[in-house]
C-alpha cells in the first residue's frame, strides 16, 4: 500500500476483549479509494490473525462512512480466513 506512516495518526482501543477500536485522523490520502479499502482489509486480516472478533474503523474527515463495501458506521466482520475458499460438495 501506498499510505505513508508519517503524517497518518490513529488511536488504538483494546478496551473492549474481542473488539478493536481505531481512529485514524484525518488525512489527505484517505477517502473512498484503493488504498483506503486495501489499508482496511490489512486491518481486517491482521486482527483475524490475533483471534479477535471484529474492528470497529473510523477515519475523520470523510463525506461518507462508506469506504468501497465497508461501512465504517458499524463494526466490521472479520473475514472467513485470511485466503477463502469455497468448496461446493
Amino acid at each position: 500500500m501506498n499510505l505513508p506512516s508519517e503524517g497518518v495518526t490513529y488511536t488504538l482501543d483494546l478496551s473492549n476483549d474481542g473488539e478493536i477500536r481505531l481512529t485514524f485522523d484525518e488525512h489527505k490520502l484517505f477517502g473512498d479509494n484503493p488504498e483506503t479499502i486495501d489499508m482496511i482489509e490489512a486491518i481486517l486480516m491482521t486482527a483475524k490473525s490475533f483471534d479477535f472478533g471484529h474492528v470497529s474503523i473510523s477515519i475523520k474527515g470523510l463525506d461518507s462512512h462508506q469506504v468501497g463495501p465497508y461501512s465504517l458506521g458499524e463494526p466490521l466482520p472479520l473475514p472467513v480466513a485470511i485466503n477463502p475458499v469455497k468448496i461446493i460438495q
